[in-house]
């Protein structure tokens, strides 16, 4: 039957093309056979027509259509032959002015393209635009295509700007053409986007990206299989973002659509699968990503795509080592090596990073010489291909350090970092590690190896010479963070360096301890305390800094979009400098020459801003170091400031107070362990286990700074500390275990949280509104109602004059239009908690349509508000089950609303019942004028105690609830205060009236 379809076709054109012209009778019979997959039929057919062509004409013709078909095949060498064929017979004649003679010549520059000959792709490309100007209208979709195309021809050989432009043409083009093809609007798209990937222009690319995607959403372009391409892209990109969640929403989309529309592409198919699997890999995830990377090998081994295995084998490999499944990563990685060099030759890209990645297994295996060797080879390979500093040669040496450090050969393991650092700095001098660096994580990485090195140095000799050199190195290593937190915009990425940095922390404060104990100079206690509040700095205070420094100064917008704007440009040119492939080229010196005036640019900027908005630039731009004897005066008597500062085991811990200062170490075995079975013994009411670790974390937290002495006292967390409120420890151990009977440090000391211990002056606007109530309306099984909840806002709204935001309109939309005119806001309902990344912790409000079920605000959403509250409530539970939430997901909530403007924040650590929440909030509010928030709190949990039994006196009740920040009391007038403003005059008119009559 499809024998006699084919035969029908090619008869039926036959008779048709005896009167007609040869060209389109070639031409349809072509598209006809090609539509149903005969495309060997159709290559069969014009050559017959080829072999019998008796004029000029029809041979053109015939030759171009062969050109076109083969390149759809991708049979390259058939498109160059008959190219060639085209081109010489149409030489010197009119031929030359048709349409087809352009599609013959960008025919040519794809084939090119592909063999890697660039001069000629280039070449051909730009004869084929120039031929297509000449002759076709302006918007025609071949020249819009072939703009384009010249873009991805210049890329290859380097030349991103060039691209950019080119492809910024053909955007502009297509929007303007008549009719508008919206499939070429969308390729136009596409093709920036991905050349603003390569110039490492992330933001922009994600937004042409989403501009694509936009014409599928209103139904304007309809080829499914560009939109398959577009959510790969997008995906990739929000990899590359950190925004790993998202990426996996992207990347199955795509994968989903190619194995439906076109699943025999196997090669874009097994590459998104090994991009899954990678994302899996950052996720934690690592059985799913050794399930995907198989994936993606078995469809490229059952296809036989030998050329795409190597680096298929080689990401398992890397996978294997990050499971630490050694002997597996060792047999992948050598036949990914074999068949690179089969294919590849020795000497290559892959080939070092294999190297490498073997090199970290022989450590591992404590075969440091073999390790050595293999690096060697990935050094060796780094300068013949390169010659040149680069990534890849730094990290050989660093790994080489690594293994001089495994055998305690620390100065060799020192002079092999210095190499590292030489091949990663691109210039004579640092510059405050602003200047042109290769990559700043591995410089952070080579540091921290290199302080590690200068312990272990004096370890052996006991020279104190040692540990200044590794403290001076420490306050590099955090010059370069700010580089990171001021120059790089994308806050997951500066997160995922967070371990490094705290590893740079722990070293340094571990040296000024050891300093300090055989000194006693308090200086070593002034830069510990630095380094203390380094930790909770890091990106955390840095937006801080920017919302206080918005909310304390009058500088427009403009101008604050124009600093981060600068800032952005600077960090991707910085990065586009990277990606050119001759360091020297004309495009380099023009990168380099913007990056100078980008940088005078942003100078005279802030320079401006000193001058004229002098709140905002201290608040962002002026170093301020933590003064401690500034904080000591500033204390009371009864009252002591600890800031605790965790790693791994260690702890280490200032307690400040008006006269006295103590520095403590201690190492305590598995104390995060210790913090969750506390934590769990409470949520399962183990009043044994309870007692047990509540007394002996007093002991080890509080009892070294004589805590007993003190009414009031301030914890500053670190990292899981977070999630304990100090108020459930016990200072004794009890006679009676019933939880009635336990001495609670609530009792006798109000105990309050901070960020850091830093105290910013907050200038707000004066908020015209006293309190906002929120209580959203959520539907689901995992929202249980919360009855009392409602009376709760009801009852402080009555009694404080405030307003409610409650059921169907506490929407996300409906909050942000009105949360900065308040004083306090107080949202009753229900959070979610993200244990892999806090940022994405949020509140459920109502939803905005009827088809939702809720709406969101997310934790980094609610740091971008303007805030003006002095107290924030998060009475809420996380899911109505009565689970820890341990981590810095609620806490992050906390911190998000504090770096907005709010001075507080009260909120919950983990579920509590609904009931005890609502007593304890409205006792809250009745203690809450003239008096600290602190000792508000600590009054309203006392009374909740007093009246309650052995069972309800249990920590789950009412331990959960801690308050953050600025502690100071909130004015807030009560309805009938407000009242009596009107009343007093008026009695005493009255009165004097009375009096009057009766004298």
């Amino acid at each position: 039957m499809k024998t006699l379809l084919i035969a029908s076709i090619v008869l039926i054109n036959s008779i048709y093309g005896q009167n007609e012209q040869k060209y389109n009778n070639y031409q349809y019979t072509t598209d006809s056979l090609s539509e149903i997959g005969e495309f060997e039929n159709a290559i069969l057919y014009l050559e017959n027509n080829l072999a019998q062509a008796k004029n000029k004409q029809n041979k053109f013709d015939c030759l171009s259509l062969l050109c076109q078909i083969n390149k759809e095949t991708e049979n390259l060498s058939e498109v160059i032959t008959y190219g060639h064929q085209a081109l010489q017979l149409s030489k010197g004649s009119k031929l030359e002015n048709l349409e087809l003679y352009g599609d013959i010549l960008y025919n040519l520059a794809v084939a090119k393209y592909h063999y890697g000959e660039t001069d000629s792709t280039i070449l051909y490309g730009e004869k084929a635009l120039k031929q297509r100007i000449k002759h076709l209208k302006p918007s025609h979709p071949k020249i819009i295509h072939n703009t384009s195309s010249l873009g991805v021809f210049h890329k290859k050989i380097g030349n991103i700007q060039k691209c950019i432009k080119l492809q910024q043409q053909a955007l502009k083009l297509s929007l303007n053409s008549v009719p508008v093809d919206y499939n070429s609007i969308v390729i136009a798209h596409f093709s920036l986007a991905n050349s603003y990937k390569s110039s490492h222009n992330l933001i922009l690319a994600q937004e042409h990206l989403q501009k694509a995607l936009n014409y599928f959403n209103d139904y304007l372009s309809t080829v499914e299989i560009y939109k398959a391409h577009i959510y790969n892209s997008l995906g990739v990109i929000s990899s590359e973002l950190k925004d790993i969640e998202k990426s996996q929403e992207y990347y199955f989309e795509a994968l989903r659509l190619f194995t439906k529309i076109n699943p025999e592409k196997v090669i874009n198919i097994a590459t998104i699968q090994s991009n899954i699997a990678n994302n899996y890999t950052n996720l934690g995830d690592l059985d799913q990503a050794k399930i995907y990377h198989n994936k993606s090998i078995n469809v490229v081994e059952t296809n036989n795509y030998k050329n795409e295995l190597p680096w298929k084998y080689f990401n398992l490999g890397a996978t294997y080592i990050e499971s630490n499944e050694y002997s597996k990563a060792l047999n992948i990685l050598r036949k990914s090596k074999t068949l690179n060099e089969e294919i590849n030759g020795p000497q290559n890209e892959l080939a070092n990073l294999i190297s490498n990645h073997l090199a970290l297994i022989y450590f591992h295996k404590n075969k440091n010489d073999k390790a050595r060797r293999v690096l060697k080879e990935s050094i060796e390979i780094n300068k013949t291909i390169w010659n040149q500093k680069n990534y890849d040669l730094a990290q050989a040496y660093y790994l080489n350090a690594l293994s001089y450090f495994k055998e305690h050969s620390y100065e060799t393991c020192i002079k092999e970092l210095e190499n590292a650092e030489k091949n990663l700095v691109l210039t004579n001098e640092l510059e405050d590690y602003k200047s042109a660096i290769i990559s700043r994580p591995l410089l952070l990485s080579t540091s921290i190896l290199k302080q590690k090195g200068l312990l272990g140095l004096y370890n052996k000799t006991k020279d104190t010479n040692y540990l200044y050199q590794l403290i001076e190195s420490a306050k590099k290593v955090n010059l370069l963070y700010e580089v990171f937190t001021n120059f790089y915009f994308h806050n997951s990425e500066k997160l995922s360096l967070f371990n490094e940095i705290d590893e740079n922390l722990y070293l340094a404060i571990q040296a000024l301890k050891k300093l300090y104990d055989l000194d006693n100079n308090p200086k070593h206690i002034k830069h510990a305390l630095n380094f203390f509040e380094y930790e909770k700095a890091y990106l955390l205070k840095k937006e801080l800094q920017n919302a206080n420094a918005k909310h304390n100064s009058n500088l427009p917008d403009s101008i604050i979009i124009k600093e981060d704007l600068l800032k952005r440009k600077i960090s991707e040119k910085q990065n586009q400098i990277f990606n050119e492939n001759n360091p020297e080229s004309q495009s380099n010196k023009e990168i380099k020459s913007e990056i100078f005036k980008l940088k005078r640019e942003l100078e005279s900027l802030i320079s401006r801003i000193e001058k004229e908005y002098p709140n905002y630039f201290n608040h962002k731009y002026k170093k301020s170091e933590s003064n401690y004897s500034l904080i000591q005066k500033k204390l009371g008597e009864n009252e002591i400031i600890i800031e605790y500062y965790k790693y791994h085991d260690h702890i280490y811990s200032l307690g400040i107070s008006k006269n006295n200062i103590t520095f403590h170490e201690d190492t305590i075995t598995n104390l995060s362990d210790k913090i969750f079975e506390f934590n769990k013994s409470i949520t399962n009411s183990d009043i044994e286990k309870y007692t047990d670790l509540a007394y002996e974390l007093y002991m080890l937290l509080l009892k070294p700074h004589k805590t007993d002495d003190f009414q009031k006292i301030t914890i500053i967390p670190s990292k899981d500390i977070y999630s304990l409120n100090f108020d459930c420890f016990i200072n004794k151990k009890p006679k009676e275990i019933k939880y009635n009977k336990l001495n609670y440090l609530v009792h006798n000391h109000s105990i309050q949280y901070k960020n850091y211990i830093t105290n910013e002056k907050l200038n707000h606007l004066k908020p015209n509104k006293n309190y906002l109530g929120i209580l959203p309306k959520v539907t689901g099984p995992k929202y249980a109602p919360l009855k009392e909840a409602h009376k709760e806002i009801n009852s402080v709204a009555k009694e404080i004059n405030g307003d409610l935001l409650i059921n169907e309109n506490a929407t996300k939309k409906n909050l942000l239009k009105i949360i900065s005119d308040y004083e306090v806001i107080h949202f009753s309902g229900h959070t979610e908690q993200n244990t892999n990344n806090s940022a994405y912790s949020k509140l459920i409000l109502s939803p905005e349509k009827k088809e939702d079920s809720k709406s969101e605000l997310y934790a980094h959403e609610i740091q971008n508000i303007k805030l003006n509250a002095k107290l924030v409530v998060l009475s809420s539970c996380s899911s109505g089950n009565g689970n820890m939430i341990l981590g810095e997901g609620v806490t992050s909530l906390a911190r998000s609303f504090n770096y907005a403007g709010a001075h507080a924040v009260l909120l919950s650590l983990w579920d509590v019942a609904d009931l005890p929440t609502s007593k304890i909030t409205t006792s809250f509010f009745e203690k809450r004028n003239n008096k600290n928030k602190g000792l508000a709190l600590q009054q309203a949990k006392i009374k909740y105690l007093k009246s309650s039994d052995e069972h309800l006196s249990n920590p789950i009740f009412w331990g959960g609830m801690v308050i953050y920040g600025n502690t100071n009391n909130i004015d807030i007038k009560s309805k009938m205060d407000k009242k009596i403003y009107f009343l007093i005059p008026l009695i005493l008119i009255i009165g004097l009236l009375f009096y009057r009559k009766f004298i």
